[in-house]
C-alpha cells in the first residue's frame, strides 16, 4: 500500500488544469480525476460506483458512498463539471445500469486498486509532474484546493452555486430523500394513486419523520403529490389531464426539434446512433427501465443541441409527469406495440443524420401520438 506521507498534492491549480486537459480525450480517466479531486473520496469508494448511481441526476445532487466493512456511508455532491465528465463517458460506450463504471475486462468486477494507481501515475508521467503518487496525490489535491467551500478558486461553480452554498448544505438530508422519494415516482415503483406515509419511509431509511416530511411537502407543491387524511398519495392523473400533458409535449418538442436538428453537430448523431442501438435491444430484451431510460435519452440528447434550456426543463418536467403511466403501459404492451415505438425511433434518427427537421416532426409526431393511442388504450 502507498505511504500516505510521501503522496504530495499538485500544487499548482495550472497543474491541475494542465493534467485535466490532457485526459480530455480519455472520458473514463476524465471522470475518475473529476470524482476524486472533486470529492476527495477513498478510491476503494469511487470504484463501487455503478451506472444506476447516476440516474437522472442533476447538477446538486448526492449519491451515497458505502465506506466498506465499518457499515457507515459517505454522502457527496455531484457538481456539474462530474456530471459533464459522466455524460461524456456514458454515451461514448455500452453499458446496463448494474455495471460498474470503472469495470474490469470481465464487467462483473471493478478495476483493481493498484491498476487505478497506475493509471493515475501514467497521468502524471504524462504531465511532467512530480512528487505525486496515485490517487492519495489526488485525494491531497482535493484537501489543498477544493475542500474549503469558501476558497472557491476552481472554475466547478457558478455563482449562483456560490452564494447558496451554505444554504444548501444543512439541506442535504433532505435533499437525498427527496431524490430518492422522487426517483421512486418517476420509475412507477410508487404507482399512481399510492398512500405514502412519512413514518414509514423514516423508518425504513433509519432517518427522523422530520426530513422526510420536508421532502413529501416539496415534492406535494410540484405536484406529483397530494395530502389526504392520513398522509399523501402520489398523484393518479385523470385521461383528460394526460391528454393535456400530450398536447403540451407536442407543442413543445416539435418547437425544440425545429431549432435542434438543422443544427446538431456530428457528435450528436454518433451519441445517437450508439443510444439507438442501445434503445432496440433493450426492447428485443422486454427490458422496461432501460427502454424508458434511453429513450428519454434519445430525445434529450437532439434537444439539448437547441441550446434552450427553459424550454428543455419545461419538457423534462412533462416527461416526469408522465413516466409513471409509461412504466405501467410499457409492461402491459405486446411486443408488436413495442417495436411500433422503435420504427419511430429510427425514422427520427435516420432524418436527424439528415438534419431534416420535417421529417423529424412527422415521426416524432408518429411516436408522441401512438404511444398516446397505447396508452389511453389500456387505462
Amino acid at each position: 500500500m502507498m505511504d500516505s506521507n510521501n503522496a504530495s498534492p499538485i500544487k499548482s491549480l495550472n497543474d491541475v488544469e494542465k493534467l485535466r486537459s490532457i485526459l480530455r480525450d480519455q472520458p473514463r480517466d476524465l471522470l475518475l480525476f473529476d470524482l476524486v479531486t472533486q470529492t476527495g473520496s477513498a478510491a476503494r469508494q469511487i470504484l463501487k460506483l455503478r451506472f444506476i448511481n447516476f440516474y437522472n441526476l442533476k447538477p446538486g445532487d448526492k449519491i451515497v458512498l458505502d465506506n466498506g466493512s465499518s457499515g457507515n456511508f459517505k454522502e457527496i455532491v455531484i457538481n456539474r463539471r462530474i456530471l459533464n465528465s459522466f455524460n461524456r463517458y456514458a454515451t461514448s460506450r455500452e453499458y446496463d445500469q448494474d455495471d460498474y463504471i470503472f469495470s474490469s475486462s470481465y464487467k462483473s468486477s471493478h478495476i483493481a486498486l493498484a491498476r487505478v494507481n497506475k493509471i493515475v501515475n501514467s497521468w502524471y508521467k504524462k504531465a511532467g509532474l512530480k512528487n505525486v503518487k496515485g490517487i492519495l496525490s489526488l485525494r491531497k489535491t482535493w484537501e489543498v484546493h477544493f475542500r474549503d467551500a469558501s476558497r472557491h478558486k476552481a472554475p466547478i461553480s457558478t455563482e449562483i452555486d456560490r452564494a447558496f452554498q451554505t444554504v444548501a448544505q444543512p439541506q442535504s438530508l433532505q435533499e437525498t430523500v427527496l431524490s430518492e422519494i422522487e426517483r421512486a415516482i418517476l420509475s412507477g415503483r410508487l404507482k399512481p394513486g399510492k398512500n405514502i406515509i412519512a413514518d414509514e419511509i423514516a423508518k425504513k431509511m433509519g432517518i427522523s419523520r422530520m426530513p422526510v416530511r420536508q421532502a413529501l411537502s416539496r415534492l406535494e407543491a410540484r405536484g406529483f403529490l397530494k395530502r389526504f387524511r392520513g398522509g399523501v398519495q402520489v398523484v393518479q392523473l385523470s385521461r383528460n389531464n394526460l391528454e393535456e400533458i400530450i398536447e403540451v409535449r407536442m407543442l413543445l418538442e416539435t418547437t425544440i426539434a425545429k431549432i435542434a436538428v438543422p443544427i446538431l453537430r456530428e457528435t450528436t448523431v454518433r451519441k445517437l446512433h450508439n443510444i439507438y442501438k442501445r434503445y432496440s435491444k433493450s426492447v428485443l430484451d422486454n427490458d422496461v427501465d432501460k427502454m424508458l431510460e434511453r429513450n428519454r435519452q434519445f430525445h434529450g440528447t437532439i434537444y439539448k443541441d437547441a441550446n434552450r434550456p427553459y424550454l428543455l426543463q419545461l419538457i423534462e418536467d412533462g416527461w416526469d409527469r408522465v413516466s409513471p403511466y409509461y412504466h405501467m403501459l410499457l409492461r402491459q404492451m405486446k411486443e408488436h406495440e413495442r417495436l411500433v415505438d422503435v420504427a419511430s425511433h429510427k425514422g427520427m434518427l435516420k432524418s436527424a443524420e439528415e438534419r431534416d427537421s420535417k421529417k423529424f416532426c412527422y415521426w416524432l409526431d408518429k411516436d408522441i401520438s401512438e404511444t398516446a393511442q397505447i396508452l389511453f388504450t389500456h387505462l
